[in-house]
Parts: C-alpha cells; structure tokens; sequence
C-alpha cells in the first residue's frame, strides 16, 4: 500500500481574487451604511409626523365631543358628566382626560 500524501492547496491563485471581493465588498459597506441611516431617517420623520397628525386628530375630535355634550346639556349632574366624558375618551382610545 502507498501512504496516502498530504493534501496541498495552493492559495497563491486565488489571493488576488479573495483582495478583490474584500475590497468590493468594503466599498459597497461604506455605501450601505450611510444610504441605510438617511433612509431610516426620512422614515422615522415621516412616522412620527403620521403619529403627532393622527394624535391632533383625536384630541381635536375629543374635545369637540366633550364640549357639545356639556354646551349642549348644560344641567347634567357632575357624575353624567364625568362618565359621558370617559365613554368618548375610551371611543377614541385614550387611557386618561382631565377636564379643566
């Protein structure tokens, strides 16, 4: 029987290949990353605009509701009041009002 001979891998030729790719690859990081922030940017602004927009509108819809119902019945008890107040609040989602 032959001894088996040690397996060789030559990676002289393939060196200059495996430089390239890192250095594409850098270059396309350094391209990623910058274009990434700036785009999670222009979404986050827009999202937070969409959430302050769509806040404004339930505020403004609470308190139109709220102050028909207490110009419109004006002698409503306290209590009524207060309870009409929490059944639209908890309509439009809100966890907490207070009337002043």
């Amino acid at each position: 029987m032959k001894p088996r001979e040690p397996v060789k891998f030559d990676y002289a030729q393939s060196n200059w290949r495996q430089s390239i790719a890192v250095k594409i690859a850098s270059q396309i990081t350094w391209i990623l990353i910058p274009t990434a922030f700036i785009a999670s940017l222009f979404v986050f602004h827009e999202l937070d605009k969409y959430i302050l927009q769509n806040f404004e509108y339930k505020v403004e819809s609470l308190t139109y509701r709220v102050t028909s119902v207490l110009f419109n019945n004006p002698l409503l008890p306290d209590g009524d009041k207060d309870k009409i107040i929490n059944k639209i609040a908890n309509e439009l989602n809100f966890e907490a009002v207070k009337v002043v």
